[in-house]
């Protein structure tokens, strides 16, 4: 009985996962390839998001946060439940990615301004 349930747990964590592996951490292009920020608008945020478990939840957390305008990169750890993102403060805001992380099914435990470079 206890294989059976181990079995069951280990097909359900693989399911969950792998669903939401979207492209490998190679095949996520940058936002904007083209996006030139003035340093006095550059901002660094780090993000503590909750319910990342694999390098596929960490590409989505990516991709959901680079879909928005003005973003110049984004980092993701699931075994330090963080992401980091540099962006444009005057296209995006710190709220913006947190609506972006939680529409992909993750939730932001909170974060904090590591970076300004306008100041």
């Amino acid at each position: 009985m206890k294989n059976l349930l181990c079995i069951l747990f280990l097909a359900l964590l693989m399911v969950g996962c792998s669903g939401n592996k979207e492209k490998s951490t190679e095949d996520i292009e940058p936002a904007d390839q083209e996006l030139v920020i003035a340093p006095e608008n550059l901002l660094k945020v780090r993000f503590d998001v909750g319910g990342m478990t694999c390098t596929g939840c960490e590409n989505t957390v990516i991709k959901g946060i680079s879909e928005l305008e003005g973003i110049a990169e984004v980092t993701a750890s699931h075994v330090d439940s963080v992401a980091f993102v540099s962006f444009d403060k005057t296209k995006a805001t710190p709220q913006q990615m947190s609506e972006a992380i939680t529409k992909k099914g993750y939730e932001v435990l909170g974060h904090e301004i590591i970076s300004d470079s306008g100041e």
